[in-house]
């Protein structure tokens, strides 16, 4: 069975683990990474959608899904604008992620998954990781 990388981003270490395990448990997934928030990712800080913008220009064909709690038209617009591949709202069966996840990510390439930040209702992705 091909693999898809997935990279897990998100400030509440419970959800992280949620998350990490639950792609793991899917088999067809590997989390290469996890990390609290940007800091850990991309230098200088920045926030999530600054740092969206930044990835998706070093490397345009990696998928990011913005897994977030703040769903509302305004930052999935924003998000989308950033080069956002897909928002799941938490509320949602984390089964809706996992098929948005399959369908963004190839066996050949990386996903980043990120939650928001809640301080500034923007999203934080990734982790230093080589791609």
């Amino acid at each position: 069975m091909p693999v898809r990388s997935v990279l897990v981003v998100d400030d509440n270490p419970l959800v992280r683990r949620m998350l990490c395990e639950l792609f793991t448990r899917e088999g067809d997934f590997d989390v290469c990474g996890e990390a609290e928030n940007g800091r850990e990712a991309i230098e200088p800080v920045m926030n999530g959608l600054e740092e969206t913008r930044v990835l998706k220009k070093l490397m345009p064909a990696v998928p990011v899904i913005i897994f977030t709690a703040h769903s509302d038209p305004f930052i999935e617009k924003e998000a989308r604008e950033a080069g956002v591949s897909a928002v799941v709202s938490k509320s949602e069966a984390v089964a809706i992620l996992i098929t948005k996840a399959r369908g963004l990510a190839r066996p050949d390439r990386r996903l980043i998954t990120a939650s928001p930040s809640p301080e500034t209702a923007t999203c934080s992705v990734s982790k230093r990781v080589e791609f």
